[in-house]
């Protein structure tokens, strides 16, 4: 089939499904429709999209990723130590490159699904405030992965030396008088300040600079430094950096994904034997605010 747009009988029989089941996946799965005709029509540029954003096996992500063989590919959440150690890991391995890339929690998540990197890093917090990531992993890639973990580390308020807009809980963060700087949407940072938000009957309407948003968490420091926003929430490292205040609210984990297929990858292997090393471990006691007591550990 040629067509731009297929009908409700074509795109069935472009799927193999009976036309009965197109509509449950409009309805269930978000497959990409328009109605402006009065019927239904589906965009097959937009559709091909959605049955490879629907893939869950990747046969050939580990030879995909192998082309790449100097490199160790990190995607996901923003870190200040992680960054650090990476280029640390960089000094004792020249064989190899360590490339970050801080694109948030659940871009990190599809970029392990999709084969894009090795190695994925994430902190999201569950809905029922129990555990990390497990929940979002098992959505995406059934068993097939292996969670590490690299730290825990705290997560809170980053306030202004002094905190001057006298900033005591999260509610306070929807006080007229106070601006915010937010992470964008997906990250770990932005899952837990929804959290709290709900936890604590807080419209995100009524908070000054919610659309204020920082790519990381030094970004959300430096706003506030700067004096462009009075609270962010960001992680406690960043603030003993500035030399901002900080209201802790939660120690959280913040993890290794990687998939099974390529965990005994000898790239993967060196760094993970690399965290777990006395000269990682003392290099980690200039960061404020993390613990590494499972550092290396396998979680999942």
């Amino acid at each position: 089939m040629d067509k731009e747009l297929f009908n409700t009988r074509e795109l069935a029989q472009y799927l193999d499904i009976n036309e009965k089941k197109i509509y449950s996946l409009i309805l269930d799965k978000g497959l990409p429709a328009t109605k402006i005709t009065g019927k239904w029509l589906f965009p097959k540029h937009m559709v091909d999209v959605w049955i490879e954003n629907h893939i869950q096996n990747y046969p050939w992500m580990e030879g995909k990723l192998k082309t790449f063989k100097e490199a160790l590919i990190v995607a996901g959440s923003n870190d200040i130590l992680l960054a650090n150690c990476l280029s640390f890991f960089r000094e004792s391995h020249r064989d190899i490159l360590p490339l970050y890339s801080s694109v948030g929690s659940m871009e990190g998540i599809n970029a392990v699904k999709k084969g894009w990197c090795h190695i994925g890093v994430a902190h999201l917090l569950q809905k029922e405030d129990e555990d990390y990531n497990l929940a979002y992993l098992k959505d995406s890639f059934g068993e097939e992965f292996v969670i590490v973990n690299f730290a825990y580390r705290t997560q809170g308020l980053i306030l202004a030396r002094g905190n001057p807009k006298n900033i005591k809980n999260i509610k306070d963060i929807a006080m007229p008088d106070v601006i915010m700087a937010n992470r964008q949407a997906g990250t770990g940072t932005r899952f837990l300040l929804e959290y709290e938000l709900e936890k604590n009957g807080i419209n995100m309407r009524n908070i000054k600079g919610y659309d204020h948003i920082c790519l990381t968490h030094l970004d959300v420091g430096i706003e506030i430094l700067t004096g462009k926003a009075d609270v962010g929430l960001g992680i406690q490292p960043i603030a003993h950096m500035l030399g901002l205040d900080f209201i802790p609210l939660r120690k959280e984990r913040f993890d290794f994904i990687i998939r099974k297929a390529i965990f005994f990858d000898n790239n993967i292997q060196s760094l993970l034997t690399f965290i777990r090393s006395k000269d990682l471990i003392d290099y980690s006691k200039q960061f404020i605010g993390y613990d590494l007591k499972d550092i290396g550990t396998i979680i999942c």
